[in-house]
């Protein structure tokens, strides 16, 4: 047998290998929110955006943190998603409503070609690239939108003037997840030194279909305790 032949087999027992591991450290998908007003404080966004959560991302996890992929082939995984987005009408619509790529001079189909070759990428073999996107679709209609959760009475309402403690935060989004499913929070320090709320990890199980707590000994990044916004534009 040549040399190219036995190249080839050990390339593919390393990736076998590779996906082997990824397979077992997935435990949970991360369904990541972001913020329009507080992320467009960071970054040069398109203008006219929406005061509602838009995904960030559809991240497969381990117990502590997403998983984040070695993609040999970007081209090739960037060629699956556009054959998808062609292919389905439909879903490419929704994507964008539901994930909209918010920076300035992106497109949508871009920043879903990033996400799939960051994150999604790693667990092709259990969500192909087609599931995957209709997974986060799926997800998004289980709760329309976050913040007609969060915004009720008694809840979190977005200003730039009241700001709220995270166990509030918490409790307007167990409106959505139920009061016995933790989340995770991340936040952003703007350049007055005001706490803004900037994301919101929502975990789900391995089939993508139930919400359960975000395990973890960390529940929040950079929120505190107190004196977090959910600014507006």
């Amino acid at each position: 047998m040549n040399h190219s032949y036995h190249n080839s087999v050990f390339l593919l027992l390393l990736t076998m290998l590779y996906f082997e591991g990824i397979h077992s450290q997935y435990v949970l998908m991360q369904h990541v929110l972001q913020w329009p007003p507080t992320f467009c404080q960071e970054k040069v966004c398109k203008p006219n955006l929406s005061e509602r959560f838009s995904i960030h991302g559809l991240w497969p996890a381990d117990s502590l943190r997403s998983l984040r992929c070695k993609c040999s082939n970007p081209t090739s995984e960037i060629n699956k998603v556009n054959a998808v987005m062609r292919q389905n009408p439909n879903l490419n619509n929704q994507l964008k409503i539901i994930w909209p790529n918010l920076i300035a001079g992106v497109s949508d189909v871009q920043f879903w070609q990033y996400e799939w070759i960051k994150h999604g990428y790693c667990n092709q073999n259990i969500i192909p690239v087609i599931q995957y996107f209709q997974a986060a679709v799926r997800v998004s209609t289980m709760m329309t939108n976050l913040i007609d959760y969060m915004d009720v009475p008694g809840g979190v309402h977005p200003s730039n003037h009241t700001s709220y403690s995270e166990s509030h935060i918490r409790q307007s989004i167990f409106n959505l997840v139920g009061p016995n499913i933790d989340v995770f929070l991340s936040c952003m320090i703007n350049s007055t030194g005001h706490v803004l709320l900037k994301e919101v990890y929502l975990c789900l199980d391995r089939s993508v279909t139930h919400f359960i707590t975000c395990p973890g000994p960390v529940k929040s990044n950079l929120c505190g305790v107190n004196n977090i916004f959910l600014p507006t534009f």
